[in-house]
């Protein structure tokens, strides 16, 4: 199986956002980490076999708008 870093740049607008961001990402299939890249306002995900387009469109109906901007499987 293929490992997969998945990068998100999400609008949040504040810290309860941030959480509830990591909150969902954590519960999604397949994700082993979520890293904030703070000073960029970008989060990295990475895990195996990781619905992206499911997971972006989760993000961005509770959280805030959601792009996907890298994503490679290694």
């Amino acid at each position: 199986m293929a490992k997969q870093t998945i990068v998100l740049k999400i609008r949040m607008r504040c810290d309860k956002c941030r959480t509830k961001a990591f909150k969902i990402i954590a519960g999604t299939f397949g994700v082993m980490s979520v890293r904030l890249e703070r000073e960029q306002g970008k989060l990295v995900v990475e895990g195996e076999q990781v619905e992206i387009a499911v997971l972006a469109q989760t993000l961005t109906k509770k959280v805030g708008r959601t792009e996907i901007v890298h994503v490679s499987e290694y």
